[in-house]
């Protein structure tokens, strides 16, 4: 649920230019008893820096500003950051800041050469492209780091090849090839030691981050459930995520969520476009392609199949051949795009459903 928006407004009306604060809100994450649930985090955290680029190389950019001390956007026990572009070609992608030197930021750019991008050069100098870098939400941010305020059950011990009865938090596999992947890494609050992954019960993990527009599981043992309530900001810019080329006979599951704190309608997400799809569609109802597929969000259990499969024929979208343009995309929900070999790779883009006035 999103709680409204603050916005800096006049009483009355007035000539004067007024300066807009951050559309603010809360997110709550539902974790069902005896369940899993799949959810997504719609806002994010204040900026921590706003500037323009000066130069650019293959997985590094240089900030038009001054007196940044060395590494303080290094990732840390409390933070990590990421740099997001706000204008040109790149506007609405995202790269974890691995480390600054002063105003220069080492990026992991996942195999991207920002000299040479598919989407187009980067603009730099005085009028260079503009970036935001924030902190990323994390498993401590989002779920705590003290025992008296953690909702999730706590475990034990978390080493070994049986999981425990207690509560974790799952993140998708995004990266391998193949459908209904393990998780890429599991998480579990283990007393008196703090958040660790299965099988590594000495490395703090707590600084574990969620990414923009990715969704996680919560695996709830106890049969009561439990809200989470995340209170951040709406973004108020675009956000674009790397959809993979799939090999002709693979098959490929990614994870995926809305960016925004509003439900939005499978006709206007910008999966499916005549121009530029991200979703390859079916020749008809028979011969399916390219998936959107939803979980339950009110059936118990764990590892549950997708309750609904919705897919592309034409220009249109369907579901079990009953057509569904109108139906609605949740903003606190998580998705799996099932992309069906061949299928080249693209943007999905999501543009924000705020602007400042």
């Amino acid at each position: 649920m999103f709680a409204g928006c603050l916005l800096s407004l006049p009483a009355h009306a007035q000539t004067t230019n007024i300066a807009a604060t951050p559309a603010v809100g809360y997110s709550r994450l539902t974790a069902r008893g005896a369940s899993d649930s799949f959810v997504s985090i719609p806002l994010v955290q204040r900026s921590a820096l706003v500037a323009n680029i000066s130069a650019v190389n293959p997985a590094s950019v240089s900030l038009s500003v001054a007196g940044l001390v060395d590494g303080i956007y290094a990732p840390g026990a409390s933070s990590v950051y990421y740099l997001q572009f706000v204008s040109g070609n790149l506007s609405g992608l995202c790269y974890k800041i691995l480390n600054n030197q002063g105003y220069v930021f080492t990026l992991d750019t996942r195999g991207d050469d920002l000299t040479n991008h598919p989407l187009g050069a980067v603009n730099t100098g005085v009028g260079g492209d503009l970036v935001r870098i924030r902190p990323y939400w994390t498993i401590g941010t989002v779920f705590g780091t003290d025992p008296s305020q953690i909702l999730l059950d706590s475990l034990a011990t978390f080493n070994g090849p049986v999981y425990p009865g207690a509560d974790e938090i799952l993140l998708p596999d995004n990266t391998s090839t193949g459908t209904q992947k393990l998780p890429a890494a599991v998480y579990g609050y283990v007393t008196n030691s703090g958040w660790r992954e299965h099988n590594d019960p000495n490395t703090d993990a707590r600084a574990t981050t969620f990414w923009p527009g990715v969704p996680f599981i919560i695996r709830r043992q106890n049969p009561a459930p439990v809200d989470i309530l995340v209170t951040g900001y709406v973004s108020a810019d675009r956000l674009v995520q790397s959809i993979p080329a799939v090999a002709a006979g693979a098959d490929f599951d990614q994870a995926v969520s809305l960016a925004y704190p509003l439900p939005t309608a499978l006709a206007g997400s910008g999966l499916f476009s005549a121009t530029n799809s991200v979703i390859v569609p079916s020749v008809d109802s028979l011969h399916l392609g390219d998936l959107v597929l939803s979980y339950p969000g009110a059936r118990s259990g764990f590892s549950l199949p997708p309750d609904q499969r919705f897919y592309v024929v034409g220009t249109d979208w369907f579901e079990t051949g009953a057509p569904v343009d109108q139906f609605m995309l949740q903003s606190e929900a998580g998705y799996i795009l099932r992309l069906r070999g061949l299928h080249p790779a693209n943007y999905w883009v999501q543009s924000p459903p705020l602007t400042p006035p």
